[in-house]
């Protein structure tokens, strides 16, 4: 009696395509050993690693979709896997939204090379088409190579209270707050965890880099006379840029120049440390050549030094912290009148002033804070020796000279209010002539507070 055949023997030829397919494509027998590995640990990971599992399963089903979609017919069946992979990452991403378990007592570990590889597929989103890394196979194959399951790092007796989650073009706060913290009424706690100050996230450089200390708009020539000042244009590859009319404090090394402009395929922008600063000529030397050439219509931005920025927005691409369900919520600023403190109150001529019952008058909350930041505008800098370059401002300096354009007094204004760590932003500020005397008033967005604070300063120089 004949033996029966077994499918690989009645059906040799499909198997021996089958074989020569996968043997071409290693990342099906990683995926194999990684992926399974993952799943298996789900129900005992923290929340960090719950969090880089989903990502991890999310890119592996779009590289193994590719792969399926891609294969010759002989393939047949093995075509029935890629709307279940497709289906993983779904799975994956309840998982990672469910409490963290009681006692997790794993998590994953990256090599140097996995964790690039993670940031290049990161980048990466095959939807919306773009961003492709030039094989994502073999940054798959490095990813999970370099991914090993280990024990945490608390033990198992505590709870990671932070989440980390990648950006993509399509987050917002609210939405984070809803997906990881089941309330979008919470979105303030993850502003506050990252120092975040509006717009939160965006794809501008002007946003991330800003508020600006100056901007301009480019134009063939140079006018100092318009409402807005205007610099020259930018061939590509130059090092040095001019920025007509602003003098070397507000230029210092380690400031930052944005350029932006729209182009047939989109926003074209990018930005540029500065290295050195010739106040004679205006001409600012940057630390990287120009990618691009920046003509009539497009913007420059002088910006603050990000070093020395208490607040930040985030780009698409780059890492936001979110508190972990379930913990402890960060705590939030009460009463608007109370994280200013109490101090003495000041005349705006510097004089002390006394209530009716001979008690030293004394000002509580935000108009503490109106005084603390007047007087910010009012010192020189160096006025505190323990912080020589954040306290204070070049406007003093400015008394008894001749007027300058008022958009060089609003880089001094916004130069001396954000390093103070309660502000959040300076915008706008407005600059009236009065005679000889600059009246100055800033609109001062606050830390924890709905409401802009307003600070108002004179300034009195010479006739031009």
């Amino acid at each position: 009696m004949l033996a029966r055949p077994t499918p690989q023997q009645a059906f040799a030829h499909r198997y021996a395509v089958i074989a020569q397919y996968f043997a071409q494509h290693p990342v099906w027998y990683q995926w194999a050993q990684t992926g399974s590995a993952l799943w298996a640990a789900a129900p005992t990971l923290d929340a960090p690693g719950l969090l880089l599992a989903e990502q991890i399963t999310r890119r592996a089903a779009w590289v193994l979709d590719g792969l399926l979609a891609n294969a010759p017919a002989d393939v047949g069946i093995w075509l029935a896997i890629g709307p279940a992979v497709t289906a993983a990452w779904e799975t994956w991403q309840q998982i990672a939204l469910q409490p963290v378990p009681a006692m997790p007592t794993q998590t994953l570990r990256f090599e140097p090379a996995a964790d690039a590889a993670l940031q290049t597929l990161l980048m990466w989103d095959p939807i919306r088409g773009h961003r492709t890394p030039p094989s994502p196979e073999n940054a798959l194959i490095a990813l999970l190579q370099g991914t090993t399951v280990v024990a945490s790092q608390a033990g198992g007796t505590a709870h990671p209270q932070i989440l980390w989650h990648t950006l993509t073009d399509q987050d917002t706060l609210l939405g984070l707050a809803t997906r990881y913290l089941h309330n979008p009424e919470a979105w303030p706690q993850i502003r506050q965890l990252n120092a975040l100050h509006a717009p939160y996230i965006s794809p501008r450089l002007w946003d991330v880099y800003g508020p600006p200390i100056v901007d301009f708009a480019l134009a063939p020539t140079v006018d100092l006379t318009g409402a807005l000042m205007t610099a020259p244009e930018i061939p590509a590859q130059s090092t040095t840029i001019v920025l007509p009319g602003v003098p070397a404090p507000l230029c210092a090394p380690g400031s930052v120049i944005v350029l932006e402009q729209w182009i047939a395929t989109g926003r074209q922008q990018e930005a540029h440390p500065v290295i050195a600063y010739d106040a004679a000529t205006f001409t600012a030397t940057i630390g990287s050549p120009t990618q691009a050439a920046y003509g009539a219509g497009a913007f420059l931005s002088l910006n603050f030094n990000p070093a020395l920025l208490t607040t930040q927005v985030l780009m698409p691409g780059q890492g936001i912290q979110i508190p972990r369900l379930g913990s402890q919520p960060l705590t939030a600023l009460p009463d608007p009148q109370d994280p200013f403190g109490t101090d003495l109150y000041l005349s705006p001529a510097g004089d002390l002033r006394w209530t009716a019952t001979g008690d030293v008058q004394i000002a509580t909350g935000i108009l503490n804070l109106q005084g603390a930041l007047s007087r910010r505008l009012a010192a020189y800098l160096g006025t505190l020796p323990l912080h020589p370059f954040t306290y204070g401002s070049g406007l003093p300096s400015l008394l008894g000279r001749p007027m300058l354009h008022p958009h060089v007094v609003r880089g001094y204004v916004r130069m001396a209010l954000l390093p103070d760590p309660r502000v959040a932003a300076v915008n706008p500020v407005t600059v009236m002539q009065d005679g000889t005397i600059w009246r100055i008033t800033a609109t001062v967005q606050i830390h924890g507070l709905p409401e802009p604070v307003t600070v108002a300063a004179n300034l009195a120089q010479e006739a031009a």
